[in-house]
């Protein structure tokens, strides 16, 4: 006795693989399009102004200010703004892996010095003094990557 109690090969697979296609093909097309809407509002934004900015080194309020003072449109300042931190969040971001970074290789080395114990006079250097030091690189890392 040979009972299947499904096949792969039905219409009733084949519909719900469709559907499962169309509802992907959507999404997919509704995230390209909500993409591209974005990449418009960041891209009327003019980078050369938002860098200025950043090496100026200003707080959004005082980018705000000065946006009002240059004439920019009011429409347009939320987008310079969002611009602005989302490239000084970036920028932080990528700080705060590589002190993450340091931290990690440093406190490897400091293990396996502590381990092989190469000068044993400088054990104690190697297992608490490189072990703080890579503890604290790797919080603030991990501090710059959260805030």
């Amino acid at each position: 006795m040979n009972v299947r109690f499904f096949s792969l090969n039905s219409p009733t697979y084949t519909c719900i693989f469709i559907a499962c296609c169309l509802v992907i093909r959507k999404n997919v097309f509704t995230f390209k399009i909500h993409n591209t809407i974005a990449m418009l509002n960041t891209q009327s934004a003019n980078a050369e102004i938002i860098h200025q900015f950043l090496a100026e080194n200003l707080s959004f309020e005082s980018v705000n200010e000065r946006l009002l003072a240059l004439g920019y449109d009011e429409a347009l300042i939320p987008s310079y703004l969002a611009e602005f931190r989302r490239v000084k969040n970036a920028r932080q971001q990528s700080a705060g892996f590589a002190y993450l970074v340091a931290g990690a290789v440093l406190g490897f080395i400091s293990c396996v010095l502590a381990l092989t114990n190469p000068v044993p006079a400088l054990h104690d250097l190697f297992l608490f003094g490189l072990t703080s030091i890579a503890i604290l690189s790797g919080c603030l890392g991990l501090y710059k990557i959260f805030e």
